[in-house]
């Protein structure tokens, strides 16, 4: 690997992640930033590993540079409503997920996290409405 590709050390940390190796996947993350602190997808792929580490508020931080780089990315904001919804505030983590569905009518995972939060906070008929649309995406 180039010491110095930002987009390969980004792809190894997704790598780590996708191979839940998330102990070591922010080191790829931070290695990538260093690069290039204006490499949005290493701080989406950062905060990512962060809520499966359950540091919260501090993928909140990687996923506030990640939107600050690219507002419209749909991925982001489905990780910050992670990031939110793992601290037990669903308010914000509905806003972020219907961001994610603003920016991609097509996301299917972020109706279904939406209506996860909606069943959470009692709102079972809305629930119910994101289940079946979560449903009907190709």
């Amino acid at each position: 690997m180039e010491p110095e590709d930002v987009g390969a050390w980004t792809n190894r940390g997704n790598v780590l992640y996708l191979l839940e190796l998330f102990p070591e996947a922010p080191e790829s993350c931070e290695k990538a930033i260093e690069l290039d602190p204006e490499y949005g997808e290493a701080w989406n792929s950062k905060g990512r590993v962060l809520v499966e580490l359950k540091k919260f508020r501090d993928a909140l931080k990687s996923f506030e540079k990640a939107i600050k780089l690219d507002y419209e990315d749909e991925e982001v904001w489905l990780g910050k409503g992670n990031a939110y919804e793992g601290l037990d505030k669903y308010e914000k983590a509905l806003e972020c997920y219907s961001m994610a569905i603003a920016y991609n009518r097509g996301f299917a995972e972020a109706y279904k996290k939406k209506g996860d939060v909606l069943m959470a906070l009692g709102m079972f008929d809305e629930a119910v409405d994101y289940y079946e649309w979560y449903q009907e995406i190709p």
